[in-house]
């Protein structure tokens, strides 16, 4: 006999369809900022290519970035053979650029597209070099598309590499949100544009969010207490401490505190938020627990009626097996009773004990269909029958079976009527 059994919900394929179009808008958000980073190059129009008028964009990296936004995109369709060239390609250049940094060779393909323009060489090694982190990046990027489309632990390699550049390129960005000149303009080390910077923090979300099935993004979009604490706290984990932080900033340089008292109400307000941010996912933890309880209570209930009924058709079955056997044992007595009691004659004082034995039989077979009907293997046969008579013929039966110590009084008012019912059932 087998039971239901409860298992662990498994994500549906909803969460998956809406991180698959994600990762597209971030790939294509990737290729766009990436093409018309590269369009400010060929058009002479450095706003383009310096988004926030300091560092350039190299076009090397534009045109990496535009390839990386397009394996994404692909990826998240599902066009696996069509990622891999542009995987290739991506880590080709990313690799390319490393060992030009590593060597101090220079390749001949940093300049080829910075046609001539004059702020080619701004925070960089060589005009038109891809820096370190970008290239670390691309490369990493390359090696992660790649690793998207093997085994399942490959992906979860690639989920990684996704993370990785994520973190490389909020360095920079960190770095220009804050005034950290040495997080973005070293040119042997950090030096970045801040448009590459987003393009490489969008490319490496993008990779995550193509992986649905790896970690972090399984434990994300699964239903379990996990995923609630990291959908809720993972907001407020990244973007309240860089808020403060831009707060704490303004408020020193408008003279609201000074530095002391800047760092103090900081670490307060960290405290409170992320106090307050504890307190609403362990409420919601709870929900969800006494939510599992609840489901875990119902199917334990479902259980043992499961169980109550196979135990009920198993003595079902038993019953009607042993009621069919006994039936044909009493059929044999009911015939021979009914042989004995023509032959005695109604003369012979031996008459009435046959016609006993054969009312005690047919009374043994209505008993054997009751058991048949109760295993199931007897069709109902309702017919009209009078109530008193019913109850009259059950008070001589149940007479014979009680003992002389109990006594048995019937009462049966007048008038009951009658009524279409199978009298057996």
């Amino acid at each position: 006999m087998t039971t239901p059994q409860s298992t662990a919900p498994i994500p549906a394929p909803a969460p998956s369809r809406r991180l698959a179009w994600l990762a597209a808008a971030l790939g294509w958000y990737v290729l766009g900022a990436g093409l018309l980073s590269f369009m400010g190059w060929v058009l002479g129009v450095r706003r383009l290519t310096a988004w926030n008028g300091a560092i350039s964009i190299q076009p090397n990296t534009a045109l990496t970035a535009t390839a990386a936004g397009a394996g994404l995109v692909l990826l998240a369709h599902g066009r696996r053979r069509a990622v891999v060239p542009f995987a290739v390609l991506i880590g080709l250049i990313g690799l390319a650029s490393i060992f030009e940094h590593a060597s101090g060779i220079d390749l001949g393909i940093d300049a080829l597209l910075t046609f001539g323009r004059p702020w080619a060489g701004t925070a960089t090694v060589a005009p038109g070099r891809m820096g370190l982190p970008a290239a670390t990046s691309w490369t990493l990027l390359g090696i992660g598309l790649l690793a998207a489309l093997g085994s399942r632990r490959d992906r979860q390699a690639g989920a990684a590499l996704g993370i990785a550049i994520i973190v490389i390129a909020a360095l920079s960005i960190i770095g220009y949100l804050f005034g950290a000149n040495p997080l973005y303009t070293v040119a042997p080390l950090t030096a970045i544009a801040l448009q590459t910077a987003t393009m490489i923090a969008v490319a490496g979300a993008g990779l995550v969010a193509a992986l649905p099935d790896s970690q972090p993004m399984r434990t994300l979009v699964e239903p379990s207490a996990a995923g609630l604490v990291a959908r809720r706290a993972l907001p407020f984990v990244i973007v309240v401490p860089v808020a403060l932080g831009l707060l704490t900033i303004h408020g020193r340089e408008a003279e609201w505190f000074d530095r002391g008292m800047g760092y103090a109400l900081l670490v307060l307000t960290l405290i409170v938020v992320m106090s307050a941010v504890l307190w609403w996912c362990v409420g919601a933890v709870w929900a969800h627990e006494r939510a599992l309880a609840e489901a875990s209570r119902t199917v334990r209930e479902n259980e043992a009626r499961f169980r109550q009924t196979a135990k009920m058709e198993a003595i079902g079955r038993l019953a009607g097996g042993v009621a069919h056997d006994f039936n044909n044992l009493l059929t044999a007595i009911l015939s021979d009773a009914q042989v004995l009691a023509e032959r005695l004659g109604p003369d012979n004082p031996l008459h009435t004990e046959a016609a006993e034995i054969e009312a005690a039989a047919r009374k043994a077979a209505l008993l054997t269909r009751q058991l048949l009907a109760f295993g199931r293997k007897q069709r109902s046969e309702p017919r009209v029958v009078d109530v008193a008579e019913v109850l009259a013929t059950m008070d001589r039966m149940l007479r014979r079976l009680i003992g002389e110590d109990v006594e048995l009084s019937t009462v049966t008012p007048a008038g009951l009527g009658r009524i279409r019912v199978d009298p057996v059932q």
